[in-house]
C-alpha cells in the first residue's frame, strides 16, 4: 500500500512537470515578433500587465550602462518576453527590460508597478524629451525607502507619457535569487484603489494571524501541547517574514535595511520551516508510530539548521536556492505521508493533508517559475499571500480540531473521575464501614465480657459489615467431630433447630471445618454440599463461611448468608470475613482463657479464705473454746477468780473473731470499685467493717479523683490489705485515710493508732502482705513507705506518677 502511493504520487509529480515542460515549449513555438509593436494605452483600460510588452537581455558580466543598452549595438539583442510573469530562475546575472509605450488617452500620467517586494536593486531610466540623456531612478530592497519614488509596498515610479506619443523605458534588475519581474502599468487612481484593497487584505489576515498565534501559543501553555506551540511559533515567523517580503517592516518599521533584509529574510524562512516539521510531526505522532518517517524528518530540519548556520557567510543565492529545495522535498515527503494517514485516519489528518497538497502545489510551482522551467500564468504575485492563507487555514483547522478534542476528552475525564469519584467514595464507605467492623471485632476481644456475648457482638457487626440477613457461629466440641453452635441471628427457629449440631464434613459449615478453607456459595439451594431439604434453601440463597482460626488450631466456623434476590459474595467482602474470621478466632480464645482465668480465680480465692479462715478464725474460735473449758473448771472447783479470767479472756477473743467475720464476709460481697469508684469504695468498706468494729474512722479526699482503672484497682488493694493489717495486729480505735491527685501525682497515706511494728524485720518475712502491697505499687512505676515504730502506730504511704501510661 505504501509503495503503491509512493509510486503514484512520483508518477503525478512527473506528468506535471512534462505537462509544465511542453507548455513552455509550446510558449517557445509562439514567440512574438522580433520588435513588438509599442503597447496602445487607451481610455478604455487603468491598468496593464507588461510581461509579453517587454523585451529582456541578460547582462552576466554585469557591466553594461543605460547608455550601452540604450546603443544601435545591443537593440537587437533584446529579446522578446512570452510570459505574463517573466521569471529567470536563480541567476547571478543582470537583466535588462525595454518596453515601449504609445499613449493614445486622455491621461498624461501613469504610474509603472515592479509588484515584488523583495527584489534587492530596481533602476529605472526614462529618456529625457530632447533625447540627450536619461532620468534615472535607483531602488530597491537593499536601499534605503526614501529612494522609492511612490512610498509604497511594492517599487512604484511616476512616468508622465503625453497623449498621443510614444516612450521607450528601461529597467535594470539585480537580484541574486530566484529572479520574477512582475510589471504592471495603472493610473495614479487605480494603483491608489488597488494598494488600498491590497492593505486591508494583508491588515485583516495579520490580525487573524495575531489572534491565532496568542491563542496557540496560549492554548499550547494550557494544553501542556507541543502540536500547538509548534504551530503557533510558525505563525509568528510566517508573519515576520511576510512583513519583511512584503516591504511591511521597510516602510513602517526601518526605513534602511540593507543587508539586514537578506539575512532577516533567510533566517525566518529557515525557522518557519523547522517549525512547519516539527508541527506536522508532532501533529501526526511520526516519533511514536511512524518512526521511519520521523527520522526523514529530522534530517530535513538538521539539514534547514546546518543551512541556518551558513547564512552569514554564504551567497545569498545559494542560501535560497538550498532553503527552496528542503522547503519542496520535506513537504513531498510530508505529502506522501499525510496521504498514507489520511486514507485510513480521521478528519484532522485530511484537514491537513488537504492543505499541505495546496502548499506544496504552489511551492512546486513556483520553484519551477522561478527555476525558468515553468510558465507564469499570474499568480506570482499573489503567492505569498496565498501560500500564507493556506498554511494559515492548516494550522487554524488543526489547532480548532485539537483544541475541540481537547475539550471533549477533558469533559470525558472530568466524566470518568466524576464516576470514579463516585466509585472511591462507595468504596471508601465500604471499606470504612469494613475497617469499624473490623475494629469493633477487634475490641471486643478486649473487654471483659463472658463468651456469648462476645461471639454475639461479634457477629452482629460481622454481619453489618457484610450485608447479610443471617448468620452463625458454630463452635467446635472437645471430641473435634461436632460442629455446635453457639450464637446465630437472623435465622429462624426453623433453620436453628437444622443446623444446632452439624457433623464435621456435612452441610457448608461442616465443609469449611473439614477442608479448612473459605467457602462461596450462589445459591444454597442448588449446591450439593448443602443439606438436603432445609428451610433456609427456601429462604437464604448466598452464603460464605470462612473458618475461625487462633493459635494455629480452628475453633469453628463462621457464617454469613443473604436471603433471595440479594447479590453474591464479592472477592473484597470474602477477604473481609476472612479477616473478621481470624478476629473472631481471637475473641473466642480470649473469652475462653477470660473464663478459665476467672475460675483458676475463684479457686484460688477459695483457697485463700480458707487459709485465711484456717489461720485466723479457726484458731480463734479454738482458743475459745479452751477458755471456755478453761472457765468452767473453774467454775466446779469453787475458783470464781480463774473463771472470771478466763471469762475475760473468751470475751476479747470473740470480738476479735467477729471482726474476722465481718471482714471475710465483706470479701465475699460483691465489691463496688468498678460502679462507684474509689472513694465510694473505700467509705463502703470502712463503714461496713471498720467502725462496725467500734474504730473512728476518717476519709480525706483532696481534688477531683480522675483515675484510670487500672490505678483504681491497685490503690484499693493496697488501702484494703494496709486496712486488713491494722484491724488483726493491732489494737487500733482509729483509722485515717487521705488521698490526694493532680496531673502528675497521686498518693495515698493510711494512718492508724495501733501498738505499730518494725518493718524491717516484717517485711523480710514477707509477712502481713507487705509484699504483695509493694508489688502492686512498683508494677505502676510507684513506690511504697512504711513508717512505723512499736507503740507509735502505723502509717502506710503509696505515691503514683500521674502520666504512667500503665495506669
Amino acid at each position: 500500500m505504501k509503495l503503491s502511493i509512493s509510486l503514484t504520487l512520483i508518477i503525478l509529480t512527473a506528468l506535471t512537470l512534462i505537462a509544465i515542460a511542453a507548455g513552455q515549449s509550446l510558449n517557445a513555438q509562439n514567440l512574438g515578433p522580433d520588435n513588438p509593436a509599442p503597447l496602445l494605452l487607451t481610455n478604455a483600460q487603468e491598468q496593464y500587465q507588461l510581461g509579453r510588452h517587454v523585451e529582456i537581455l541578460e547582462d552576466t558580466e554585469k557591466q553594461l550602462t543605460i547608455a550601452d543598452i540604450a546603443s544601435p549595438e545591443f537593440a537587437s539583442r533584446f529579446e522578446p518576453s512570452t510570459e505574463e510573469i517573466p521569471s529567470k530562475g536563480f541567476s547571478d546575472s543582470v537583466y535588462w527590460l525595454r518596453v515601449r509605450l504609445h499613449n493614445q488617452s486622455d491621461w498624461a500620467e501613469w504610474w509603472l508597478q515592479h509588484a515584488r517586494s523583495d527584489t534587492q536593486y530596481v533602476d529605472l531610466y526614462v529618456p529625457h524629451a530632447d533625447g540627450t540623456g536619461f532620468n534615472t531612478i535607483q531602488t530597491g530592497a537593499l536601499m534605503p525607502f526614501e529612494t522609492r519614488d511612490v512610498p509604497a509596498l511594492n517599487y512604484v515610479f511616476r512616468l508622465s507619457i503625453p497623449p498621443q506619443s510614444t516612450q521607450t523605458l528601461y529597467l535594470r534588475y539585480e537580484h541574486n535569487r530566484a529572479t520574477d519581474l512582475p510589471l504592471q502599468l495603472w493610473t495614479p487612481e487605480a494603483f491608489v484603489n488597488h494598494n488600498q484593497l491590497q492593505l486591508w487584505y494583508w491588515g485583516m489576515l495579520f490580525s487573524v494571524m495575531i489572534l491565532l498565534m496568542i491563542s496557540a501559543l496560549l492554548l499550547s501553555y494550557r494544553l501542556h501541547s507541543k502540536t500547538l506551540l509548534y504551530g503557533g511559533i510558525a505563525l509568528l515567523f510566517l508573519m515576520v517574514n511576510n512583513a519583511i517580503l512584503q516591504g511591511f517592516v521597510h516602510q513602517y518599521l526601518i526605513p534602511n535595511l540593507g543587508a539586514w533584509f537578506l539575512i532577516l529574510e533567510s533566517l525566518t524562512g529557515g525557522i518557519i520551516l523547522v517549525a512547519v516539521l516539527l508541527f506536522a510531526s508532532s501533529f501526526l505522532q511520526t516519533q511514536q508510530r511512524y518512526p521511519n518517517w520521523h527520522r526523514v524528518i529530522t534530517g530535513f530540519i538538521i539539514l534547514c539548521l546546518l543551512v541556518m548556520l551558513q547564512i552569514p557567510f554564504v551567497n545569498d543565492r545559494l542560501i535560497g536556492q538550498q532553503l527552496t529545495i528542503i522547503w519542496i522535498a520535506s513537504f513531498v515527503a510530508l505529502l506522501i505521508l499525510g496521504i498514507q494517514i489520511g486514507l485510513r485516519s480521521n478528519r484532522k489528518t485530511r484537514y491537513f493533508v488537504a492543505g499541505a497538497l495546496i502548499i506544496i502545489v504552489l511551492s512546486l510551482w513556483t520553484l519551477l517559475i522561478r527555476s525558468g522551467l515553468g510558465a507564469s500564468v499570474g499568480l506570482d504575485e499573489t503567492y505569498g499571500a496565498s501560500r500564507t492563507l493556506v498554511i494559515f487555514i492548516t494550522i487554524s483547522l488543526v489547532t480548532a480540531n485539537q483544541f475541540a478534542n481537547t475539550v471533549l476528552k477533558q469533559e470525558s475525564l472530568a466524566e470518568d473521575l466524576r464516576v470514579t469519584n463516585e466509585a472511591l467514595e462507595r468504596r471508601i464507605v465500604d471499606r470504612t464501614r469494613e475497617l469499624s467492623a473490623l475494629y469493633d471485632v477487634t475490641s471486643v476481644a478486649s473487654q471483659s465480657l463472658d463468651m456469648e456475648t462476645a461471639m454475639a457482638l461479634s457477629l452482629e457487626q460481622v454481619a453489618s459489615a457484610m450485608r447479610g440477613d443471617g448468620g452463625g457461629i458454630h463452635l467446635i466440641d472437645e471430641s473435634g467431630k461436632m460442629l455446635r453452635l453457639a450464637i446465630n441471628q437472623g435465622f429462624s427457629s426453623n433453620i436453628t433447630a437444622q443446623i444446632e449440631t452439624l457433623p464435621v464434613g456435612r452441610g457448608l459449615p461442616g465443609w469449611v471445618m473439614a477442608h479448612k478453607e473459605i467457602l462461596v456459595v450462589a445459591d444454597i439451594a442448588t449446591d450439593p454440599r448443602s443439606m438436603p431439604a432445609t428451610a433456609s434453601q427456601r429462604e437464604f440463597q448466598a452464603y460464605v463461611g470462612a473458618p475461625i482460626r487462633a493459635g494455629g488450631s480452628i475453633l469453628g466456623v463462621l457464617s454469613i448468608a443473604r436471603k433471595r434476590g440479594q447479590p453474591i459474595f464479592g472477592v473484597e467482602e470474602v477477604a473481609l470475613l476472612s479477616s473478621i474470621a481470624d478476629q473472631v478466632g481471637v475473641v473466642v480464645e480470649s473469652a475462653r482463657l477470660r473464663e478459665q482465668v476467672e475460675q483458676v480465680a475463684v479457686v484460688e480465692e477459695r483457697a485463700r479464705l480458707a487459709r485465711d479462715l484456717h489461720d485466723s478464725v479457726t484458731q480463734l474460735l479454738y482458743s475459745i473454746n479452751l477458755f471456755a473449758d478453761v472457765g468452767r473448771e473453774a467454775y466446779h472447783l469453787g475458783n470464781l477468780k480463774q473463771m472470771n479470767s478466763s471469762l475475760v479472756e473468751l470475751g476479747s477473743i470473740a470480738r476479735k473473731a467477729l471482726r474476722e467475720m465481718r471482714l471475710f464476709v465483706y470479701e465475699l460481697r460483691p465489691p463496688i470499685l468498678e460502679e462507684d469508684g474509689l472513694a465510694i469504695a473505700l467509705r463502703n468498706r470502712l463503714q461496713k467493717v471498720e467502725e462496725r468494729a467500734n474504730i473512728e474512722t476518717h476519709l480525706y479526699v483532696e481534688n477531683n479523683i480522675d483515675l484510670s482503672d487500672v490505678q483504681e484497682e491497685a490503690l484499693f488493694h493496697i488501702a484494703r490489705e494496709a486496712l486488713n493489717n491494722a484491724l488483726k495486729h493491732t489494737e487500733v480505735t482509729l483509722v485515717t485515710v487521705r488521698i490526694y491527685t493532680d496531673k502528675d501525682l497521686i498518693e495515698m497515706e493510711i494512718t492508724d493508732n495501733g501498738q505499730g511494728f518494725d518493718p524491717n524485720g516484717t517485711a523480710a518475712s514477707g509477712g502481713m502482705g507487705l509484699v504483695s502491697m509493694r508489688e502492686r505499687a512498683e508494677k505502676l512505676g510507684g513506690e511504697l513507705t512504711i513508717l512505723s515504730r512499736p507503740g507509735q502506730g502505723t502509717n502506710v504511704q503509696v505515691k503514683l506518677n500521674g502520666r504512667n501510661p500503665n495506669g
